[in-house]
């Protein structure tokens, strides 16, 4: 695996390329940065990054000059370097390109394939060139198999021969990774001993990066290594610097088919990803759902703030729907599309605050470097949350109201009381309804129903869960109490409204639209407050506190 530095001066710029490259893909594993020249200078003398991105209009020391320490100073005609310039400053692209520059592309026109182009160009060329001077070059060729750089047959059947791996013998290939990138694997010997001692056998370790290495294993050792590996995992977690994570393969039919057993462990460790266990075996699936629990997550979001506006909540279910509703065939995919989400949150906010633009490129930074989906939706979530706390809809109540909707959003698996919500935010329980009758325009208890019948409204949809499951899950303890409110709220029963929501467009599959589902009942879905002097239809573990 290669290194990189990334030298500009505009942090977004910067941060952009850094987050939407594939830089992994490409055979790079580690990503310098820098905001000027000087700086770049710095990190090179220490790091010697194998390729350098640079723009050439900077403060401090320009792009140019930084070149020329490099290629003259420093006597170093082996680093790639790649130019981002601007077609105003194309006379100094033209003199970079006189002192050995690789390649160069417009920042103004540049797209994201086009750069990977570029880097994928660039690792290659390093591969040939090291391809050219190692006596023993399998690892190599691995990594070049593991990254979709093909070499032709007869070059890669030579460089697994020089190592010993014969191409008539079968082969099971075991992954195993750290998903941090600055993790570092334990020593070859530690590795080698523990598969050895959980397969019966040596097996050859192919380092891919410093956080990944394969195994090969014939097929009866992989078979007794199959049910071994979350002690597998367990210890070599033990020996190294974070979580372990593996994956076998099926078996291959001799060493040209490598390549085909690598891409099969990383779907396993793809698997890993989207469900949180650490150890799997390849079963042919290719492609990944988001689970129901998530969805049902995401979507319930705004609920936290039913006073948001109702376009935004709208649009906002459908984004999320959008996401939820597709497999995906890498952890990357998914990151990246729930990264747009966060992206368009940032421009929903009417919030004037400096750091919003940075805050964002932080969320989707923690997005595309999370371990696990859980860990990811956990990082959307708290960006969102603070995202809605901005806005103009929520920036003016206090926040103590802001505690009370937050409790009572997160414990509505059980029946909820006004003295439970006043004990945990340290409020007299007539001080707290009153407030938040005043902020929210209902009492606290016609809140509460209110939350609950919405999120019963998003089970029925979304779920197959039945209606007395649902209601048990929302703190309702009698099925009796959960029709009665929920036909109050909505003017149909529970049966119908799910009836109705799963009415599809002719050909879409999708769900029926809000505003469709409204007209076809014509009824009211705003939920409004009690009218003085009316009674709720309250849970029956609310009511003397309310009154109270």
């Amino acid at each position: 695996m290669y290194s990189a530095l990334i030298v500009e001066d505009e942090l977004f710029a910067l941060h952009s390329m850094r987050d939407m490259l594939d830089w992994n893909g490409a055979g790079i594993d580690r990503v310098y940065e820098a905001a000027n020249g000087k700086e770049a200078y710095e990190v090179y003398l220490r790091e010697r990054p194998d390729i350098i991105l640079t723009d050439l209009s900077m403060p401090v020391m320009d792009g140019l000059t930084l070149i020329r320490n490099i290629r003259e100073k420093e006597a170093d005609a082996k680093t790639r370097i790649i130019i981002m310039t601007c077609i105003d400053d194309f006379t100094q692209a033209q003199q970079a390109l006189n002192m050995g520059v690789s390649h160069y592309f417009l920042k103004a026109t540049a797209s994201c394939r086009d750069i990977q182009k570029i880097l994928q160009d660039t690792t290659m060329d390093l591969d040939r060139e090291r391809l050219g001077q190692d006596t023993n070059s399998a690892e190599r060729a691995m990594q070049i198999l593991k990254h979709g750089r093909a070499l032709p047959p007869e070059d890669a059947a030579a460089a697994l021969l020089a190592a010993g791996i014969s191409p008539k013998e079968d082969y099971a290939v075991l992954l195993l990774s750290l998903p941090r990138k600055d993790s570092l694997l334990p020593d070859r010997e530690i590795l080698q001993r523990a598969v050895k001692a959980y397969s019966g056998a040596d097996a050859k370790i192919l380092r891919i990066s410093s956080a990944c290495c394969a195994f090969l294993l014939h097929q009866e050792n992989a078979e007794r290594l199959s049910g071994a590996l979350p002690l597998l995992c367990e210890e070599l977690s033990a020996a190294g610097s974070g979580q372990m994570r593996a994956c076998m393969s099926g078996r291959t039919q001799g060493s040209d088919r490598l390549a085909e057993a690598v891409r099969q462990a990383e779907k396993g460790l793809e698997l890993c990803y989207f469900t949180g266990v650490y150890s799997s075996l390849y079963a042919g699936q290719e492609a990944f759902p988001v689970p129901e629990d998530i969805s049902i997550r995401l979507l319930a979001l705004p609920n936290v703030f039913l006073h948001v506006p109702r376009k935004f909540a709208d649009s906002y279910e459908s984004r999320i729907r959008q996401i939820t509703s597709r497999s995906y065939p890498d952890s990357g995919s998914f990151q990246e599309a729930l990264s747009a989400v966060a992206v368009w949150l940032s421009m929903q906010t009417d919030s004037a605050r400096d750091s919003l633009e940075e805050s964002c490129v932080s969320c989707t930074r923690k997005i595309s470097e999370s371990e696990t989906l859980r860990e990811c939706i956990a990082c959307f979530e708290q960006y969102a949350t603070d995202i809605l706390n901005l806005s103009s809809f929520s920036k003016q109540m206090p926040d103590c109201v802001k505690e009370a909707l937050h409790y009572i959003h997160s414990n509505l698996d059980h029946a909820l009381s006004l003295n439970e919500i006043a004990e945990h935010i340290h409020l007299n329980p007539a001080y707290l309804s009153t407030l938040f009758r005043k902020v929210m325009d209902q009492s606290p208890i016609s809140y509460i129903n209110s939350v609950r019948i919405e999120r019963a409204k998003l089970l029925l949809r979304s779920t197959e869960q039945s209606i007395s499951e649902i209601a048990a899950s929302l703190g309702f303890t009698q099925d009796i109490y959960f029709y009665r409110l929920f036909k109050q709220l909505t003017k149909v029963t529970p049966s119908e409204y799910r009836t109705s929501a799963r009415w599809q467009e002719e050909g879409t599959g999708q769900w029926m639209p809000e505003a469709r589902y409204n007209e076809t009942l014509s009824g009211d879905r705003q939920l409004k407050p009690a009218k003085k002097g009316q009674a709720d239809d309250r849970c029956e573990s609310v009511g003397e506190e309310e009154n109270t």
